[in-house]
């Protein structure tokens, strides 16, 4: 914590539950960074909280795909087993657990699974006799939905690297041809073939450790732009830095594509015949070998190319196809809110509730540059309906009380 504690496990009731704690980023933009807000009371939900803690600016709660917004203010659950959304069946909370070591997932999934069997067996009407539990990795939990993704993403990358290889690889093979005269006095000199594959090694790790810096320097330079312009559902994407793992990979990958494209040019040196290329110095015709190995290169280079291009291509028209889909509704010009209604003025009073969300209703419809407002129990193709909004002169309504669960979401239309 940067300032105050975390919370006490006697606070975790509903009768002790008024604690929270503020995120950084809220304790500087509402509280103008007070260092004496600890202890201090704050309302929520028409009741006084007294504040306990502030996060350090380093705190990152987890985030899944469709967590657009972070929280700022947590509190103790305090379960209170009285409420309705209390019942056995309503699923409603997410648990997160650190494993012990040694224990594998296989041994926590049995171990859980035979304590639900006991849990389904004392509640038979609460739970179907096929009832199982899951697990989930916190990384399959927040980014499993974009790992495809990036690996493909990370596939492409691979695909163009390749390209540069050979085509410097078929740079380096028409230079190391020059230099075959070189090469040849060189060997004549005593220069064995490992001696003249260990210069050639050498001389393509430099020109691609100098190329891995100038890519270093203009990936740090582009982070920060494209973290910027990338969406708000890749999760973390602001921490996108380039740090020392990166900077370690980059020079590694630097140093096995040099040895990469570098390892033509050197088994052509390795294989020089100093009498036959002393011979031939003069002439201008070039070697049956030397041709093969650039028909092998250019080869490779434009079957790489090739595949990369139809990639890319099929990729840009399924997203085309993406943003062509007719999702039913017109979302130009519409701001959407979700809308939740706590306090004990709305408790157990379902005509205070609706009146709230009618009286809001009317100011958003007469405000200026707005069309049009409705509201609904949940976003269009987001997730299923759980929530209910009778209308207040339905015979469901009269029947349940008009009631109202979960949050709703407000649509409106701007002119």
């Amino acid at each position: 914590m940067q300032l105050g504690r975390a919370f006490h496990a006697d606070e975790d009731q509903p009768e002790t539950r008024y604690e929270a704690i503020l995120t950084h980023g809220l304790w500087l933009r509402r509280f103008g960074g007070d260092p004496s807000i600890v202890g201090s009371s704050v309302r929520l939900n028409d009741k006084p909280y007294k504040v306990v803690g502030v996060l350090p600016e380093s705190f990152r709660p987890f985030a899944r795909l469709d967590r657009t917004v972070m929280p700022e203010i947590y509190t103790p659950l305090g379960y209170d087993l009285t409420q309705p959304s209390a019942c056995r069946g309503c699923q409603h909370l997410q648990i997160v657990g650190r494993m012990k070591p040694g224990v594998t997932v296989e041994r926590a999934w049995a171990e859980l699974n035979g304590i639900l069997r006991e849990i389904v067996r004392e509640h038979p009407k609460d739970y179907d006799p096929k009832t199982v539990i899951t697990l989930m990795s916190l990384r399959d939990y927040m980014v499993g939905r974009v790992r495809s993704a990036l690996w493909v993403l990370l596939g492409a990358v691979g695909m163009v690297l390749l390209i540069a290889c050979t085509n410097v690889a078929h740079l380096a093979l028409a230079r190391a041809s020059s230099r075959e005269k070189e090469m040849a006095v060189r060997a004549a000199l005593g220069a064995g073939p490992p001696r003249l594959m260990r210069q050639m090694l050498s001389e393509s790790v430099v020109l691609a450790v100098l190329g891995g810096v100038a890519g270093a320097l203009l990936a740090w330079w582009g982070t920060f732009a494209l973290a910027g312009l990338g969406p708000r559902q890749l999760p973390r994407s602001h921490e996108v830095c380039i740090d020392q793992p990166v900077l370690l990979f980059t020079l590694s990958l630097s140093v096995l594509a040099g040895l990469l494209f570098g390892m033509a040019p050197a088994l052509r040196a390795s294989r020089v015949d100093p009498n036959e290329s002393l011979k031939e110095a003069g002439r201008s015709t070039e070697g049956r070998s030397r041709f093969t190995y650039r028909n092998v290169l250019v080869t490779v280079e434009l079957a790489l190319a090739f595949v990369l291009a139809m990639g890319a291509g099929l990729l840009g028209k399924s997203l085309v196809r993406l943003l062509n889909i007719d999702p039913g509704y017109d979302a130009h010009n519409v701001l959407t809110a979700r809308v939740f209604v706590y306090g004990d003025r709305y408790h157990d009073k379902p005509e205070t509730e609706l009146t709230y969300y009618e009286l809001a209703m009317r100011r958003l419809r007469v405000t200026p540059g707005v069309e049009s407002v409705a509201m609904a129990s949940n976003m269009p193709l987001v997730t299923f309906d759980r929530a209910r909004l009778p209308h207040p002169g339905s015979s469901s309504g009269k029947r349940r009380g008009s009631t109202v669960s979960g949050p709703l979401f407000g649509f409106a239309r701007l002119l």
